[in-house]
């Protein structure tokens, strides 16, 4: 009989030891181990759950930090899952989880009801309710929304040997996504979205869980090619990030009083030079300057209440909402809102500006108010006008010859004019939204200036006790969805497709039939495509001498295979041409299809569908070939077409697209390697070199560049052959990318995505057609024609120990009595109790790649559309 131990081990809160137990000829442990079930083609992994009692012993409670007893607070954290091992003769047989759920207690504690997790993917338990958006990635070079990255020849982000999970680079693939930014054929900056390399995402998932992927296929250039296109608008969460907002109760603050007679001041509450610059009070040219009486005086709004998304502590420096910096008192209260992040921003106010006096029918005073919002330096506040400083700036903007690159008026009422027959108490109202672009830490103010004109307009009688100030009002920046060129790109992670991060994997799982092998101990994932997954006849396990003969072998048939087989991507929602074409044609785009006629599957349809990722429609784009500008149609370039709407895709003449959406979903591309020397990729359909026209000026004006040096990325690509020898019209060969190195040999694939293969017309092949294998052949196929050989599943009773436990691999085959099983999975086996284990085998045959048997998309005549 083996003893059991169960070990905690949780270094951060310091829980380490022994649980005791009541006896292990009692303890409930029965251990289910899988990896991959053939019932279900998306299954991965496998995991139990067994719930049992241990006493309450004095280990058990200082292990469990005294947890039963009344007040205790739990500094240990013992109430969470605790990583913990259970051991047989001091050999691990599982790792997983321990949670407390009961106390059971009299006047002392007696038992403690626990619940032991045991998974072999422990990481796919942990991600299962994690966002995309939760994972962080570097900002590097290249990220930004600027020419040089996004069509700039200098850039160098545009190849698979470029990407790289440390620095988590960005590329920008030709698609169209709408209606074009210029009026002309060609192709503008605003055009084009970047994308990541789904390797970075790949690696980041399983990084941030505390694990490595070791795999030949994850490191193939074929993998490293995969890139995920971003849905490139702010979302809510960027949007918040930037939100800043000053609110001033209506409860009336004055800033100060003129009178006629009034000695000029340098102390008015919160203008700007508070302290320092001199203001007319008593003249009738109240509240110039002093020193330059051709400039008024300026009175930042401010409020005592604010708002402030940005995760950083508001105060005099930091946040959406500041004070200022300045010591000199210039800035009362919350007067700046600040752009914490470069791009588009929207600033906008209300603000009630409050004056009041005594006038009469022979006294009439006349005022003048401006309002107006200043991108604005507080370091340059105090200077008078003669020198760089914020008055400098306001008298050279009124003259229309500011130069200042760091203040600058971005709107303002212009001049509002009063005048006044009798006591009066007026409040207007400044309203109004202004978009902004620029740098992060730009400081934006809104300010009024106020000026009398006239104390007394009638000779012999006085106006006096003007007095303003604030009554109330809002000022408020937030961001906005939409990104312009030139833009810098922060919080890539919110640019990702929505989705969570067990979605994302089981997406590109399902893609390539991808099989799991999780180290817990070493941290360490094994991953590989099924056809590869398994090693060599000469590794496998020999488990003969082990089979339990007094319990009977069974056959189960796998009737959860049907006849009608179907490996499609999830439906892409609002795409016009994926809609046409699913509607026009029996089998939906990038699809497979296969019906099994021999009798070999019971009767119905059995559809492999992706969790995550929808396909991607992909043609010729005529709309961005300028024609006028002697640029040929037949170099239109083969690219992504993400249209809400149908429309002509071989119209020579100019056809109106549907409306730029960059909200795609979750989709995946495959690049092709791209240089800026000769190397150039050439039409199938008319062997010349392709491309896209566009303005050097990024203007719309006629196009002076053919641009055939650009980020080629697909679904599936028609225009694989290259040449690379020169840049002329002369085809070279066709385009394969490596998965990998198995068994000594470089296994090269093409670029298609599409489950399905691709029949289509290709002037340089001797037949002139081009077969492009896709997914299902290349990674389904010996799997599903294993099933055909044998569709069933033996159960046999093994008895296995500890020791062939502890040694698990999934990855190697089990010899049976002549024949190579991979193992399906091991049910119930209990390492305290001698007795076998039932354990369900699949035969392994070894019959290499099959050509498909189900339908081909055939595109040799036209697409139907």
């Amino acid at each position: 009989m083996a003893e059991i131990r169960l070990e905690l081990r949780d270094d951060t809160n310091g829980i380490l030891g022994n649980i005791d137990i009541t006896s292990s000829d009692n303890f409930p442990l029965s251990l289910t181990y899988q990896n991959f079930d053939i019932r279900n083609f998306n299954s991965r992994g496998g995991s139990f759950s067994k719930t049992f009692k241990i006493p309450a012993t004095k280990n058990n409670n200082v292990l469990f930090n005294h947890i039963y007893t009344d007040g205790n607070i739990d500094t240990k954290n013992v109430r969470a899952d605790i990583p913990a091992t259970i051991y047989a003769d001091n050999v691990p047989v599982i790792r997983g989880t321990l949670k407390l759920t009961k106390i059971l207690k009299q006047t002392e504690a007696l038992e403690y009801e626990c619940n032991f997790l045991g998974d072999n993917m422990d990481w796919a338990s942990r991600i299962k309710n994690l966002e995309l958006k939760e994972l962080t990635f570097a900002k590097s070079d290249g990220s930004d929304y600027i020419y040089a990255d996004v069509q700039g020849i200098s850039g160098n982000n545009r190849d698979y040997n470029q990407q790289d999970s440390n620095s988590d680079k960005l590329l920008y693939p030709l698609a169209s996504y709408g209606e074009g930014v210029s009026s002309r054929n060609q192709v503008f900056d605003g055009d084009l979205a970047p994308a990541m390399y789904l390797k970075n995402i790949w690696d980041k998932i399983f990084s941030t869980q505390g694990y490595t992927v070791e795999s030949e296929f994850c490191n193939s250039v074929f993998f490293k090619s995969l890139v995920v296109p971003f849905n490139f608008q702010k979302q809510s969460e960027q949007q918040n990030f930037k939100y800043g907002k000053i609110e001033k109760s209506s409860t009336y603050v004055q800033i100060t009083q003129f009178t006629e007679g009034d000695s000029t001041d340098t102390a008015i509450f919160a203008h700007i030079g508070h302290g320092v610059i001199e203001v007319e009070k008593g003249s009738n040219n109240a509240g110039v300057l002093t020193a330059d009486t051709s400039v008024i005086a300026r009175y930042p709004f401010n409020g005592a209440t604010i708002t402030d998304d940005a995760n950083v502590p508001a105060s005099d420096t930091t946040g959406n909402v500041q004070k200022g910096s300045n010591t000199n008192g210039n800035l009362q209260g919350s007067s700046l809102i600040v752009k914490s992040n470069a791009g588009n921003h929207t600033i906008d106010f209300n603000i009630d500006f409050r004056c009041f006096g005594e006038a009469n029918i022979m006294a009439r005073i006349e005022y003048r108010l401006i309002g107006e919002l200043w991108r604005f330096d507080d370091n340059l506040d105090t200077t008078l006008p003669t020198s760089d400083g914020f008055y400098k700036a306001v008298k050279d903007t009124e003259a229309g010859n500011n130069t200042n690159p760091n203040i600058e008026r971005v709107w303002t009422s212009g001049n509002v004019d009063f005048q006044e027959n009798a006591d009066y108490d007026r409040t207007h109202n400044f309203s109004g939204s202004v978009d902004v672009f620029g740098d992060s830490e730009d400081k934006y103010i809104f300010t009024v200036a106020v000026n009398v004109l006239d104390f007394n307009n009638t000779t012999g009688f006085d106006s006096s006790n003007f007095s303003f100030g604030w009554k109330g009002g809002t000022l408020e920046i937030s961001g906005n969805t939409e990104i312009e060129t030139g833009e810098e790109l922060t919080d890539l992670q919110f640019f990702l497709p929505r989705g969570k991060q067990s979605d994302f994997i089981s997406g590109v799982a399902q893609m390539f039939n991808l099989q799991f092998e999780t180290d817990v101990a070493s941290k360490i994932v094994k991953v590989e495509p099924y056809d590869y997954f398994y090693k060599d006849f000469s590794d496998a396990v020999d488990w003969t001498d082990k089979i339990d003969y007094s319990k009977s072998i069974q056959d189960e048939f796998i009737y959860d295979i049907k006849s009608e087989l179907k490996f499609q991507y999830k439906d892409a929602s609002g795409d016009g041409f994926l809609e046409r074409y699913n509607k026009k044609n029996d089998v939906d785009w990038g699809a497979y299809r296969e019906l099994d006629t021999q009798g070999l599957f019971s009767d119905g349809e059995y559809i492999v569908e992706n969790k995550y990722f929808s396909p991607t429609f992909n043609w010729y784009e005529s709309d961005y070939i300028d024609q006028p500008a002697s640029h040929q149609l037949s170099r239109r370039p083969f690219i992504p077409i993400y249209h809400s709407e149908v429309s002509n895709l071989d119209a020579a003449a100019n056809v109106e697209r549907a409306d730029k959406d960059f909200n795609i979903g979750a989709r995946v591309l495959i690049t092709l390697p791209v240089s800026s020397g000769t190397r150039q990729y050439l039409s199938s359909q008319t062997g010349k070199v392709t491309g896209y026209s566009r303005s050097s000026t990024n203007e719309v004006v006629t196009s002076d560049i053919f641009q055939k040096d650009f980020v080629r990325a697909n679904f599936f690509h028609l225009d694989n052959a290259r040449n690379d020898t020169d840049e002329s019209d002369a085809f070279g060969n066709f385009m394969q990318l490596s998965i990998g190195t198995y068994n000594g040999n470089l296994i090269q694939i093409d670029p298609n995505l599409s489950f399905n293969n691709i029949l289509f017309d290709n002037i340089n092949s001797s037949t002139g057609e081009y077969d492009m294998k896709g997914l299902y052949y290349h990674f389904y196929s010996k799997m599903v024609e294993q099933l055909k050989q044998k569709p069933r599943i033996k159960n046999v009773y093994l008895k296995l120990d500890k020791t062939d436990i502890a040694v698990l691999d999934f990855q190697k085959l089990v010899y049976l009595d002549g024949l190579y099983y991979r193992i399906n999975k091991v049910i119930d086996f209990k390492p305290h109790l001698k007795e076998s284990t039932k354990v369900e085998l699949v035969e392994y045959f070894d019959l290499g790649v099959s050509d498909n048997t189900g339908q081909v998309m055939n595109i040799t005549d036209r697409l139907n559309l």
